[in-house]
């Protein structure tokens, strides 16, 4: 009898922990939005998006307004925009020869960028168009992409393809300096969201996507 009951204690005891873990998983927390009280400050640059969202971003490279390359680089996951891996990885004669621009930006839900709980493909690639437009990088511009977001630049040429002249995604395995500033507004509007888009329903299959550039305008580097 001492037994069986033990069992059904820990049994009891197993059930509230599932039933704990479940209401966590479809109740989460609110993010910790910068700006808001008691929350990270804000301390990078930022655009206005079209739903009140803010983007924040970085620009290295040459002025915008001589650059021959102007470039928008994608973090990957658990990442940010400090981990941006062409003009912080070049010298700047290099840099200055080539005349390269490059902006890099926290995803939504990411170091300074406000959370997207709507977030889909489609509208990380309208928030990167937006991005392009507020900045004023022309009608073409090149997009890279790290880790995930070489996956994320997919998303780009599948909806707004014909903003680009040319896209390229690598995989580069790199160590977290600041493990801190990527996620400072919640788990998850940051690795969680990006793992429910990355494994969840696609919303496309990049295999059937057709050649948006029959004319050779842009090309596609993976």
């Amino acid at each position: 009898m001492h037994f069986s009951g033990m069992l059904e204690e820990l049994t009891a005891i197993l059930l509230i922990g599932l039933l704990a873990w479940a209401y966590q998983a479809s109740h989460p927390p609110p993010p910790c939005t910068c700006g808001s009280p008691g929350c990270p400050p804000i301390t990078a640059t930022r655009i206005k998006l079209r739903d009140g969202r803010h983007l924040a971003y970085k620009e290295l490279g040459v002025s915008k307004q001589i650059a021959k390359y102007k470039t928008i680089f994608i973090h990957g996951y658990a990442s940010c925009m400090h981990y941006e891996m062409i003009a912080s990885r070049t010298s700047p004669e290099v840099i200055e020869e080539l005349g390269a621009y490059v902006v890099s930006f926290d995803r939504p839900g990411y170091g300074e960028s406000d959370p997207d709980p709507k977030r889909t493909a489609k509208s990380f690639a309208l928030d990167v168009e937006e991005l392009a437009d507020q900045l004023g990088l022309g009608s073409k511009f090149y997009v890279i992409g790290h880790s995930m977001g070489g996956q994320l630049v997919w998303d780009c040429l599948k909806y707004i393809p014909h903003s680009h002249t040319r896209f390229q995604t690598f995989n580069t395995f790199t160590k977290t300096l600041m493990q801190a500033y990527p996620r400072q507004q919640g788990d998850f509007e940051s690795i969680h969201r990006d793992q429910k888009i990355a494994f969840g329903k696609p919303e496309y299959d990049p295999m059937d996507l057709e050649n948006p550039f029959p004319n050779h305008e842009a090309s596609v580097h993976v």
